[in-house]
C-alpha cells in the first residue's frame, strides 16, 4: 500500500516554475491527455482545489492527485504518457 502524498497547491506548487510556463506550454500543445494534465498543473498554480479540477475536467479527483504529483516529481516531461511492454501475444510467431 501506497503512502498518500500531499500535493502542494498555489506558489508552493512547483516553485521553481514561474505560473507563465506552463501556461504558455499548455497553449502550444495540442490535444490530448498532456494538455489534459498540463492544465491540471496551471489550475494547481492558481490555487484551486484538486476537487474543484476534477470537477473542471471531468476526470476523478485521486486521476488528478496522480497526475499532479507525478508533475512534481518528473518535471515538465511527467506530462507525458508512459508506455509498457503491454500483452503478450497469444499465439507464437511459428
Amino acid at each position: 500500500m501506497t503512502k498518500a502524498v500531499l500535493v502542494k497547491r498555489g506558489d508552493e506548487y512547483l516553485p521553481d516554475v514561474p505560473l507563465a510556463e506552463p501556461e504558455e506550454t499548455h497553449r502550444h500543445e495540442p490535444p490530448g491527455m498532456s494538455r489534459d494534465r498540463l492544465q491540471a498543473a496551471v489550475l494547481r498554480k492558481r490555487d484551486k482545489m484538486i476537487v474543484e479540477i476534477a470537477t473542471i475536467s471531468g476526470c476523478h479527483p485521486s486521476t488528478i492527485h496522480r497526475w499532479l504529483h507525478r508533475l512534481e516529481r518528473e518535471g515538465p516531461d511527467g506530462r507525458y504518457d508512459r508506455w509498457g511492454p503491454g500483452r503478450p501475444r497469444l499465439l507464437t510467431p511459428e
